[in-house]
C-alpha cells in the first residue's frame, strides 16, 4: 500500500484472524457508508457493470475521494497515517478499533 511495505502492514494485522459484523451506533457513520455504496454501484453500473469495469480502478478513484467524515482527507492518507503509528509504536497487542 502505497510507502507501507507488505510486511509492515503483516505485522499490524497479525493479531487479526477474525471479524465481525455489527450495528453501527452511528447515525452518521452508516450514512456515509451507504453513500460510498451508491458511489461504487453507480462507477461500476456506468462502466458495464461488474463483468467489464475496472474494479480496481474504481477502489483506488474511491479511495482518493476527499470525505467529510474524514475532514476532507482521504481514505490512503487516513490508512497511511495510522499504520505508520503502529508500526512505529511496536506494540505487541496493536487495536484497530478507533481506525
Amino acid at each position: 500500500m502505497r510507502e507501507l511495505s507488505g510486511a509492515a502492514i503483516d505485522r499490524v494485522f497479525a493479531h487479526y484472524e477474525s471479524g465481525a459484523y455489527v450495528k453501527t451506533d452511528s447515525r452518521s457513520t452508516l450514512g456515509s457508508m451507504n453513500e460510498l455504496v451508491h458511489i461504487y454501484r453507480y462507477m461500476i453500473e456506468s462502466q458495464g457493470g461488474l463483468v467489464s469495469c475496472g474494479l480496481t480502478g474504481i477502489i483506488m478513484k474511491i479511495n482518493d475521494m476527499p470525505q467529510r467524515k474524514l475532514e476532507w482527507s482521504n481514505s490512503w492518507d487516513i490508512t497511511q497515517a495510522k499504520l505508520s503509528i503502529l508500526c512505529l509504536a511496536r506494540v505487541p497487542e496493536i487495536s484497530l478499533r478507533n481506525l
